[in-house]
């Protein structure tokens, strides 16, 4: 676990799996992504995702949601123990409930991120991430397509930015 001098807790994780866990923390009931991260250089990597969650409601006897989800962290600053950086992502949801019309949404979203690294106690590759952005999104609901800016469900100032947050621990 101990760090090189003048390097990095960023660039001791490049080109190294990162094991992933969000959730965007603006809708009342998130569905939770586990995903992975792998930066293909210093400034670029990708996160595949994937998200399941089965809820039951007063309305709904029992509700089946996945999520599927892709994003391309592009670094734009670094520090010792912290990096910002912008994420590009795409992703699909999908809804079936029973005795009610399947639903899905399809989003394109834009985040600035903040990875803290949890050098400075000696474990560098684990990490917290906390993001914010905007997103646009198609959301059917079995029969009606609708259009919205910022999140689909209850997002932050009025659903004009979506926020999410998660852990990270790179192999």
């Amino acid at each position: 676990f101990s760090e090189p001098a003048g390097a990095t807790d960023h660039s001791l994780v490049v080109r190294d799996f990162g094991l992933r866990l969000a959730a965007d923390v603006a809708a009342p009931a998130p569905l939770v992504m586990i995903g992975g991260r792998y930066w293909l250089t210093d400034r670029f990597g990708i996160d595949p995702a994937i998200g399941f969650r089965v809820q039951k409601t007063e309305d709904v006897p029992m509700q089946f949601n996945i999520g599927l989800g892709i994003g391309v962290p592009i670094l734009i600053s670094q520090f010792k123990h912290i990096c910002f950086y912008i994420e590009p992502a795409l992703d699909f949801e999908f809804w079936h409930a029973p005795e009610k019309n399947n639903q899905w949404a399809i989003g394109l979203q834009g985040l600035f991120v903040g990875e803290l690294s949890f050098g400075w106690i000696g474990v560098p590759r684990l990490a917290m991430t906390a993001g914010l952005g905007l997103a646009l999104r198609v959301f059917n609901n079995g029969s009606v397509n609708d259009f919205t800016l910022g999140t689909a469900t209850a997002g932050v100032l009025g659903n004009l930015l979506t926020a999410n947050a998660g852990v990270i621990y790179y192999f």
